[in-house]
């Protein structure tokens, strides 16, 4: 599992067509979604590919479940209706493509066997292979291909689907910016998908630049779009905000609490493969009504919200790098906010600055003065964690807003 979190790391800012073929042919995903092993049909035995991972390779990673236009938007026929991507026919068919491989350096016991080396990429066994020819999408697969053949004209296929590029550039944008994109927005990074200016498709690095950089990231106006961040990103922020490293010696990180019972998350941890929340959750109230979604409020239940701000609570109490007894637990460094602790101003000008990217409401730094005013100047430690304590648990720190 560590090692398929490398991986997409390696190819974060690389290409998308390298990035779905690592994903495919990592051992990881191919057990999740039983891929590995997967082979050609017997119907003597009663025995076909198995199609799991060709339906959430186009539903969740690449193209979706209905045509868009560029902007995102959907494509509608003479009807009105939502004109599906793919049908089951597809399915079986990009099954058939997706048969012949399986872990590397495995056991021969027996081709059920997952017994071998986890760490490098599947690898094919031609005698497992349906060469025969398929047909996805319109698209044909030649009779007589090699395993390796087809797996690379189906990434081809996949990088190329006229939905791609929409369907994977909303969802960066909505992780990485706002929930509630314009469709001018998802057109612009549609079309740097499409062609990073040198004629380059899939260029991921182009495209998170150009989320970033984008004149709606930089610039809401007159309507400022927000979105909650992710239970555990937050509690990332903090962590790094504050230099957190592991109290055992030798650096390791355990997983000393149950980030799913305490966040609604935990790494690689979704209940489903829809993900952790749906990317068009609304709650009832004033974000439905305006016909916007905010899909991190899906998680956000009462009893996630008292748990993260108890976790945040335990960790401002660990705070001393050299003293801490305990190997599981991760420490923090709020040693140079306390050397300031009894300069106000310059205690909240800091944490501002850490955590809220300089942008502290002044109702926000009102509360924070009120709290560390009233008490005494030898108490600069319980300064510090009250302090960032009541910047942590706000709103201001959990949902992000756009500048203007």
């Amino acid at each position: 599992m560590a090692d398929y979190y490398d991986m997409l790391i390696t190819h974060a800012f690389a290409n998308y067509r390298d990035l779905i073929e690592a994903v495919t042919r990592h051992a990881a995903m191919g057990d999740y979604l039983s891929m590995m092993a997967n082979q050609k049909a017997d119907p003597e035995r009663n025995r076909y590919p198995d199609e799991n991972y060709a339906r959430e390779v186009m539903q969740l990673f690449s193209i979706g479940l209905y045509e868009l236009n560029q902007d995102g938007s959907d494509k509608l026929d003479s009807q009105g209706q939502q004109i599906p991507t793919y049908s089951q026919d597809d399915i079986e068919n990009l099954a058939r493509v997706f048969t012949g491989w399986h872990i590397a350096e495995r056991n021969q016991s027996g081709w059920g066997s997952k017994d071998g080396n986890w760490f490098v990429p599947m690898i094919a066994y031609p005698e497992r292979h349906d060469d025969e020819e398929k047909v996805v999408m319109g698209e044909v697969f030649a009779q007589g291909q090699t395993p390796e053949q087809d797996m690379a004209q189906a990434m081809d296929m996949l990088l190329n689907h006229p939905n791609t590029a929409p369907f994977i550039s909303k969802h960066l944008i909505q992780r990485l910016v706002t929930s509630n994109p314009s469709p001018a927005y998802v057109a612009r990074v549609s079309a740097l998908f499409a062609d990073n200016g040198n004629g380059v498709r899939g260029d991921l690095k182009a495209v998170i630049r150009g989320i970033l950089t984008d004149s709606e990231a930089l610039n809401a106006g007159e309507r400022t779009p927000v979105k909650m961040k992710e239970p555990l990103i937050a509690m990332t922020n903090f962590f790094r905000a504050l230099e957190a490293k592991s109290a055992d010696p030798s650096g390791r990180f355990y997983n000393s609490i149950n980030t799913f019972g305490a966040y609604g998350q935990s790494p690689l941890g979704s209940p489903s493969v829809f993900n952790f929340f749906s990317p068009n959750y609304a709650p009832i109230g004033e974000i439905a009504d305006a016909n916007d979604v905010a899909p991190e409020f899906e998680i956000l239940s009462w009893n996630n919200f008292i748990l993260t701000n108890n976790q945040l609570w335990s960790a401002l109490g660990r705070t001393n790098y050299e003293g801490e007894t305990n190997p599981n637990r991760i420490v923090i460094n709020t040693a140079p906010l306390e050397a300031i602790a009894n300069d106000h101003q310059a205690l909240i000008d800091e944490i501002e600055r850490r955590l809220l990217s300089q942008r502290m409401s002044e109702s926000l730094r009102v509360i924070v003065l009120e709290n560390v005013e009233s008490l005494r100047d030898t108490q600069q430690s319980l300064k510090v964690r009250n302090a960032l304590y009541i910047v942590v648990t706000s709103q201001e720190f959990h949902i992000e807003e756009l500048a203007q």
